[in-house]
């Protein structure tokens, strides 16, 4: 019993990037919190973008488990490690069940995590219970399933990787490639095309699959390049996954790429805020025999907070139009700026039906175009020694915004803050916080 359990932790251990990337996963999914919010608004039962995000995750998710499974397969293959020298039948054993074990686990990560944020009512629970259970099937019987394939004169020129089978001897990387080269391009060419489809189509390409599908496959495409680092260490003997952990921490000091964007226009001066004072209560005088003075405040919370502050000021606008007037300062922060900035847009534009073009603006997905800056050019570049301004994640958010305003061929938020705001008679405290010493500014 103890030498089977030690020939499966051997075996375990020789996979240990696989079994990393699914503790990511595990964290990411069940544990932390957005995790679960961006799972609870998986439904199959729902129509558009909710039905067509959970069917792009059932794929995704797929992907990670075979991903998961190749991965450890290919580890074992290239491990010189001599599984048989306590048992050869339990070594066997171990190098065949560890790799199915890690094939189905994304699986069922995914259900709990769909069952902890929507209960059993959900259907999505049992269909990705289900589909790691068939997985292990298809684990189990690829064998014959190979075999039949390749008999078969109308699949070869299928890319079918051909059968390797399990053994206590490394294999050399070349034999790997001969017999599997064209598959593994195959991979790399998957990967390449969606990083690409995330650089190039920021907005529309992230939004039509979810956030979900989002992590899942990076979680897999991810896990490719592991492999191909641990693989490096095992071929080289050199310890690369150390190194670039001992890079990332260094590059830290120097390479951060977050930045407010700045136009080379908006050197304009603007007054003090006591001269700007003076002045809009002037005006107001000339209106009002008593000036009322309305300051707003509205807090953070996502697109949560947007979407309540700008229906709250449209349904005042509509009740009472002139407290608009006598609003003489907005003081925001994070979504509440969205809010007021997407309202003060429309009434600027003298757009009508002011709550109904909010609900059509901010109802939009802005969360998958970050996700997807975040896990591909925000992350890549954290392993370069310099920063690269144009991937931060944050244009992405940027961009969401710009397309969600776009009424008839015309975005509202385009174009710098003094020219949109600067002719508006209030006055505008946008907040933001530096994330290194939580300072407002």
């Amino acid at each position: 019993m103890l030498k089977q359990l030690f020939n499966f932790y051997m075996v375990i251990r020789s996979c240990w990037i696989i079994l990393l990337f699914q503790l990511i996963g595990f964290f990411a999914l069940v544990v932390f919190e957005q995790g679960t919010d961006i799972l609870r608004t998986l439904s199959l039962s729902e129509e558009g973008l909710i039905r067509q995000h959970s069917w792009a995750s059932f794929i995704a998710v797929a992907w990670w488990s075979w991903q998961s499974w190749r991965s450890s397969r290919v580890q074992i293959h290239f491990s010189t490690y001599d599984f048989a020298q306590f048992h050869k039948k339990y070594a066997l054993r171990a190098q065949v069940l560890v790799p199915r074990v890690f094939g189905v686990i994304p699986s069922f990560i995914l259900a709990y995590g769909i069952f902890k944020a929507t209960g059993w009512s959900n259907p999505l629970v049992y269909l990705f219970l289900c589909l790691g259970i068939w997985l292990y099937i298809f684990f189990h019987l690829r064998k014959d399933l190979v075999v039949y394939l390749h008999s078969i004169k109308a699949f070869h020129r299928l890319i079918i990787p051909e059968y390797i089978l399990i053994k206590n001897e490394a294999y050399p990387a070349a034999f790997i490639w001969a017999k599997q080269g064209r598959w593994i391009l195959f991979r790399l060419f998957c990967i390449l095309l969606v990083f690409a489809l995330i650089l190039f189509q920021p907005v529309d390409f992230p939004q039509s699959i979810g956030s979900t599908a989002i992590v899942l496959f990076a979680l897999g495409a991810w896990l490719v390049i592991g492999s191909f680092i641990a693989f490096a260490e095992k071929h080289y003997r050199y310890p690369f996954g150390f190194t670039i952990v001992l890079m990332l921490v260094a590059f830290s000091f120097f390479n951060n790429n977050h930045e407010i964007r700045s136009l080379e226009s908006a050197s304009e001066s603007r007054m003090d805020i006591e001269s700007h004072f003076l002045q809009w209560y002037e005006q107001q005088a000339q209106i009002y025999d008593t000036v009322p003075v309305v300051m707003l405040a509205a807090q953070g919370g996502g697109v949560r907070s947007s979407y309540w502050t700008a229906q709250v000021l449209a349904k005042l606008n509509e009740s009472n139009p002139a407290l608009d007037s006598a609003i003489y300062a907005y003081s925001t922060v994070s979504g509440g700026t969205l809010g007021v900035a997407t309202y003060k847009r429309l009434v600027a534009e003298d757009i009508n039906y002011k709550a109904d073009k909010i609900h059509q603006i901010l109802s939009k997905d802005f969360l998958s175009p970050v996700t997807s800056w975040l896990v591909v050019p925000d992350l890549f570049q954290k392993f370069l020694p310099f920063p690269v301004r144009s991937f931060d994640r944050a244009k992405a958010l940027e961009y969401s915004w710009e397309e969600a305003c776009r009424l008839e061929e015309v975005s509202l938020l385009e174009g710098g803050f003094l020219e949109h705001f600067m002719s508006d008679r209030s006055l505008y405290l946008y907040h933001s916080t530096h994330a290194e010493n939580g300072f407002t500014n």
